[in-house]
């Protein structure tokens, strides 16, 4: 995805994007990016003694979820040989998962409709 950023801020039912109100398809993508995070499922998990073949050291990504409770990392890392997951690792924790690839996906959904 490049180096791209963005800050997402849901205030009630809208979203803010980089502090301005979202547009409905930028909003449609945030709330499906939300969805897919809140969702989200490791197809394998498994314990390594190197990141940086996994493309996680340092990692190619991160997202920052932050609710009134608590932060969430997701580091991300690079695809698998078949291109159908990435590596990623969750708040520093020892094992990596792999995630598949429609997590990306929605993730540059957003940054398209963002313009």
């Amino acid at each position: 995805l490049g180096v791209r950023r963005f800050h997402a801020e849901r205030v009630h039912d809208a979203w803010l994007l980089d502090g301005a109100p979202a547009s409905p398809r930028a909003r449609d993508a945030l709330d499906e990016l939300a969805t897919e995070l809140a969702t989200i499922r490791a197809v394998d998990a498994f314990r390594v003694t190197s990141l940086a073949p996994y493309g996680l050291e340092p990692p190619n990504g991160t997202i920052v979820v932050t609710t009134r409770r608590d932060t969430q990392r997701l580091a991300l890392g690079t695809l698998n040989s078949a291109g159908s997951a990435f590596y990623a690792r969750r708040n520093e924790q020892d094992r990596v998962l792999q995630v598949g690839v429609y997590v990306l996906e929605v993730l540059q959904h957003v940054f398209e409709q963002r313009g």
